[in-house]
């Protein structure tokens, strides 16, 4: 009995003295989809099938930092978002927010990210048996923590557990084709 008490009192003095050696052990992050919108424009539509619409896409989250420490601690807030061709493909990058740096102290930071508007066509002409679908289609996003200077991942969280295999060193986020904001 005094074995595993003395045992149990070593083991938190170990991860006592490690979150000390590392106070990024301490944030975390909670990520909240808030927003989803997506407008159809119809260019025009025929009463034997052919049509030409335009469909644009947009989605927001909502994050929250939390640092369970005492000190203040810098850090740095990416956001990805993936997406993919509407017509076919892989999945790519859509767009990526660019680093929000926080002092993550006592209080919890809450803040919204926008995908921004990701826009398509779906243009059907079927008399002659054309159609051209444009654009991209939102699948989800990554927000990753890193540590300033050092970029070392401290935490991630995303809306499908398969993109945490985007994050592994042999496969980056950065290495997967990124649409230009403007098309």
């Amino acid at each position: 009995m005094i074995t595993r008490l003395v045992l149990a009192l070593a083991f938190l003095i170990i991860c006592i003295a490690a979150r000390a050696a590392d106070p990024l052990a301490s944030v975390s992050i909670e990520v909240k989809p808030v927003g989803a919108k997506k407008s159809t424009r119809d260019g025009f539509k025929t009463d034997y099938g052919s049509y030409d619409k335009n469909v644009d896409r947009e989605r927001s989250i909502s994050i929250t930092a939390h640092n369970f420490g005492r000190a203040e601690i810098p850090v740095i807030v990416r956001t990805w978002w993936i997406g993919k061709p509407a017509a076919v493909g892989q999945s790519r990058v859509l767009l990526r927010k660019e680093e929000k740096e926080l002092a993550l102290g006592k209080v919890d930071q809450q803040f919204v990210v926008s995908s921004g508007l990701v826009e398509g066509r779906d243009m059907n002409l079927r008399i002659i048996g054309h159609r051209r679908v444009d654009g991209h289609k939102i699948e989800g996003w990554i927000v990753t923590v890193h540590e300033p200077g050092t970029d070392r991942l401290v935490t991630h969280k995303s809306s499908d557990p398969a993109y945490a295999s985007l994050l592994k060193p042999q496969f980056t986020l950065s290495s997967l084709p990124l649409v230009k904001e403007d098309e």
